[in-house]
């Protein structure tokens, strides 16, 4: 056989391999869409049976995001720091206590992620006070997601994120009364990974499953189901130290409910 005819040979017996492998991912992929139907189809006549209906839209069927274990990092506070006030100082007060300031305000940052903020320049008025907060951490680095205003109309609500996902204990809360100054406080999660796993974390199928025990259990009243977000509970275990426990927000029409996905109990909402 000469040189010509065994390149030709090779080329088909690739193309023939690269067939068969995209025929295999296909029928993988068919297959995985089919049991996630099907596990969704099962799960919407479970909540059904409980009186339960679905909004459209809801994606019944999601992994769960890792359990971390987070550390605080002096470092990035500092680039924190450096994005919202500019050229500043520090100063370690002790006790895990860190003291930045500049001629455009302060900032405080705890070893329990507790955090305070007062800058010189004032919020604007109505529905783009949102907007600038927004983009004031952005330039940190930091995402928040808008939670509302408070019951007393007094602050503006955020909360922070943990690897894309929201920390639904790690609340930030802004003045809107405050005159001449944008004063903030709440709770900054840690910034840096020690380890992360997923061993005993509860899926959605799992979730719904113990939320709908709950609502016989515990005599919770919802006939239907609105939202199913995957986020986090921050928990200090010593100063700098924390765990992030993923949690499940299950939205009905009658109240919210924070399922902690490594215990199954409901958790409450910090405010």
């Amino acid at each position: 056989m000469d040189l010509k005819k065994l390149e030709c040979l090779l080329i088909l017996i690739l193309a023939l391999l690269n067939l068969f492998l995209l025929a295999a991912v296909a029928s993988e992929a068919v297959e995985s869409r089919q049991a996630t139907a099907q596990t969704a189809s099962k799960l919407l006549e479970m909540l059904e049976n409980r009186g339960i209906s679905v909004e459209s839209g809801v994606e019944l069927v999601q992994s769960c995001p890792p359990q971390y274990e987070m550390v605080r990092s002096t470092e990035q506070e500092a680039r924190w720091a450096q994005a919202l006030l500019g050229e500043h100082s520090a100063e370690d007060q002790g006790g895990g206590i860190l003291y930045y300031r500049s001629d455009s305000g302060q900032i405080v940052i705890r070893g329990t992620g507790e955090f305070d903020m007062m800058l010189t320049e004032s919020l604007p008025r109505g529905s783009q006070s949102a907007e600038r907060v927004t983009q004031l951490f952005s330039r940190a680095g930091l995402t928040l997601g808008e939670l509302g205003v408070s019951e007393d109309g007094r602050t503006l609500l955020f909360d922070c994120n943990c690897q894309g996902w929201p920390v639904f204990n790690a609340v930030l809360s802004f003045d809107l009364l405050a005159e001449q100054m944008t004063v903030a406080s709440g709770t900054l999660p840690f910034s840096q990974v020690r380890s992360a796993h997923s061993e005993g974390c509860m899926d959605s199928v799992s979730a719904l499953t113990r939320f709908a025990a709950l609502t016989k259990d515990e005599g919770i009243i919802a006939t239907r189901l609105t939202e199913l977000t995957p986020g986090y509970y921050m928990r200090v275990t010593m100063s700098g130290e924390s765990v992030m426990t993923p949690v499940w927000h299950i939205v009905t029409d009658t109240a919210d409910i924070y399922l902690n996905a490594v215990t199954g109990q409901a958790e409450n909402r910090p405010y």
